[in-house]
């Protein structure tokens, strides 16, 4: 199952649901191992945007960790 089906299976059982897609883009796609620098370089700038909007929605949600 995907996130497609996720989603429409959440909107069928009518749940609310707040939901946020985040990602790094891909420079290139081609044979080889590992991440090309540029990609390198956007992991930490990418996992401190998903803490951000955790707590963003914690705040709005008054919820804890």
């Amino acid at each position: 199952m995907g996130v497609k089906e996720l989603i429409f299976a959440a909107d069928l059982l009518d749940l609310n649901l707040d939901i946020v897609v985040m990602g790094i883009q891909v420079e290139e796609l081609s044979w080889g191992l590992g991440l090309s620098e540029t990609v390198k370089n956007a992991v930490p700038l990418f996992k401190e945007a998903v803490i951000n909007q955790i707590n963003r929605y914690l705040d709005t949600n008054g919820a804890a960790i």
